[in-house]
């Protein structure tokens, strides 16, 4: 089956598939968890374009994250 990520997903977030789990009456659901992964950057052009990314996007990865 194929799956559609929604714009925005994040790593840990959880998408349902009704009907799409164990079977029964009613059919169960399928939770799937989204794992996203970056290319690494091998290259001076793809480490450039990282900076130029980091620098220009608001994006902060740690932001949310419980320190414990």
């Amino acid at each position: 089956m194929e799956l559609k990520i929604p714009a925005g997903a994040r790593t840990g977030s959880k998408l349902r598939l009704r009907g799409r789990g164990l079977p029964g009456t009613p059919a169960g659901d399928q939770y799937v968890e989204i794992e996203i992964q970056t290319p690494n950057a091998e290259t001076d052009e793809a480490r450039a374009l990282y900076e130029r990314m980091r620098k220009e996007m608001a994006f902060d990865p740690r932001a949310g994250l419980v320190r414990g």
